[in-house]
């Protein structure tokens, strides 16, 4: 279910983006009453996102109005930011425009704000090594096969990840990992398994001099 749910709302975003760019090559020949309409629309979906919120009622259904709150913040900049509204306005539909940069640098995050938590996209594929470190699964526009995925090991710094490494590929999911050794200053050896094929991998990674390199010696059970 929340698989559907998170690509209908990037499907739903890209298609939001798209309209917005439309609207925006023909915004100063729109009519006034568009931009009231999509304000209208607007804020009663944010309206009601926040009457169920407050009241912890239907996660989902607060998830899908508070992400068509943003897209509908997204079209009313389209469509006054050239007609005569007031400046106030504007800058404040301007502020959805955000979503496009942090669309594009972490989609995952992008979709974890705009579901308000429910979908936690950003520490979806994601095990916890030891202290603030993590191998996670990194995440793309398309979503790749177990055997296809690609792996990044971050160290969590309050609202910012430091990335150790990247793009490991392991060739299946891991749902465990031991730590054989870990210094951000030197080696990460990692130990990953796939209880259900008895599958194991041993993960080596140099982090010496900022010449970042990995071994992977995969092992049957």
């Amino acid at each position: 279910m929340e698989n559907l749910l998170l690509n209908f709302l990037i499907i739903a975003l890209v298609l939001c983006f798209v309209a917005a760019i439309v609207l925006l090559i023909f915004s100063s020949r729109l009519p006034k009453w568009l931009g009231y309409g999509v304000l209208t629309l607007h804020t009663a979906l944010a309206v009601t996102a926040v009457f169920l919120f407050l009241r912890h009622n239907h996660p989902v259904y607060v998830s899908l109005i508070f992400s068509f709150t943003v897209y509908t913040g997204i079209l009313l900049f389209a469509c006054i930011v050239r007609n005569n509204f007031a400046m106030a306005l504007k800058i404040y539909a301007s502020v959805f425009l955000l979503a496009l940069p942090l669309f594009v640098i972490s989609p995952s995050r992008l979709i974890t704000i705009m579901t308000l938590g429910h979908l936690n996209a950003s520490h979806a594929g994601e095990l916890h090594l030891t202290g603030d470190y993590y191998l996670e699964k990194e995440h793309g526009m398309i979503e790749q096969k177990n055997t296809e995925a690609t792996y990044k090991i971050i160290r969590r710094m309050g609202i910012f990840n430091k990335t150790l490494t990247r793009n490991i590929q392991i060739n299946f999911r891991p749902d465990s990992v031991k730590v054989l050794f870990l210094d951000e200053k030197s080696e990460i050896r990692l130990r990953v398994y796939e209880r259900s094929a008895s599958d194991s991998a041993d993960i080596s990674v140099n982090l010496t001099r900022n010449n970042t390199s990995f071994d992977i010696t995969k092992k049957t059970q």
